[in-house]
């Protein structure tokens, strides 16, 4: 089947029944994402293409709701600009060395700054099996397998449960949300 001689809306309606078309809207709006949202939301390259991912993907997952009598490029764009603003509300630590240089802050002596007191209250709100993982994971430098093997927890629920952890310490550090 060329792909080619669709339209959008008709290659979207097709992919209900060949999941594999949906291949080919990848390929045609893939850059066109990145663009829009590097140009119009001013964020960092990595996050563009993490948000188009995460565009796409969702638009795949909501395939059964779109309208064919409808346009593809605006639903699908529409459903990029809304992640991107909800990116952009939420409080960023995008990186592990910033939680390392927060959780050491906090390690030192908590009772010397605002900062080491405000992240000793944001880790305390945290579940005890958050924290524990987090400071594995964060200070001692335990690699995401070795926690598994050590506290005989399966590795996706390892990795689920650190990055529930950053998000949770970060909604709770700045948003001073008791999260237990």
């Amino acid at each position: 089947m060329d792909l080619n001689t669709y339209t959008d809306e008709q290659i979207a309606e097709s992919c209900k029944a060949n999941p594999d078309n949906y291949g080919y809207l990848i390929s045609r709006y893939e850059s066109y994402l990145i663009n829009y949202l590097l140009k119009n939301f001013n964020l960092a390259r990595s996050d563009a293409e993490d948000l188009t991912q995460e565009a796409l993907n969702k638009a795949y997952l909501s395939l059964q709701r779109f309208d064919p009598a409808k346009k593809w490029k605006p639903w699908l764009f529409q459903i990029a600009i809304n992640s991107a603003k909800t990116f952009k509300r939420k409080p960023q630590i995008r990186n592990i060395e910033d939680y390392k240089n927060i959780l050491l802050v906090e390690n030192k002596n908590p009772d010397e700054s605002i900062f080491g007191r405000k992240m000793q209250a944001a880790l305390q709100t945290l579940a005890p099996l958050h924290q524990k993982l987090l400071i594995m994971h964060c200070l001692q430098n335990f690699s995401i397998k070795e926690i598994s093997v050590q506290e005989k927890i399966p590795f996706s629920a390892v990795k689920i449960g650190i990055s529930r952890a950053k998000r949770n310490l970060i909604l709770s550090y700045y948003l001073k949300i008791d999260l237990q």
